[in-house]
């Protein structure tokens, strides 16, 4: 078997993990909230106005009107991020993404030259003796 074909099993292995499971049915929740995507439609639109204003020369810019978009923005993203779906989906994003840190780690560190069975499930060298000026690996 090839490291590509290692590397398929590997993302089949992460679709299993419980944490890819929670981000496809909170994204699906977002989805299906008709409240959340109307609040995103509306805040993609002012930040696409908001940018159109910005792309004007300085003298024809209306600081008035960028004002009045940013505060519109900012109220429309504290509402997306007030809402409980997408709180949902921002906290099983969180718990994937450590998932998928600590496998890059894992990787980063192999090919580099590390001791895969001495890398712990922090993703660190357990062998560390903590004094980082001769090692290059943790970062």
């Amino acid at each position: 078997m090839n490291t590509l074909e290692i590397a398929k099993m590997l993302g089949r292995a992460i679709q299993e993990e419980k944490s890819y499971t929670a981000v496809m049915v909170a994204k699906q929740n977002n989805d299906e909230d008709e409240e959340l995507q109307n609040k995103i439609g509306q805040f993609n639109l002012v930040k696409m106005n908001l940018g159109a204003q910005m792309q004007k020369e300085e003298a024809d810019q209306d600081a008035e009107k960028v004002q009045e978009l940013n505060r519109q923005m900012r109220a429309l993203y504290e509402e997306i991020t007030a809402n409980e779906n997408m709180k949902a989906y921002e906290a099983a994003k969180k718990e994937l993404d450590g998932v998928l840190n600590k496998i890059m780690q894992i990787l980063s560190l192999a090919a580099n030259g590390h001791d895969v069975d001495a890398i712990d499930l922090n993703g660190e060298i357990a062998s560390c003796a903590g004094d980082c000026g001769s090692c290059g690996g943790c970062h």
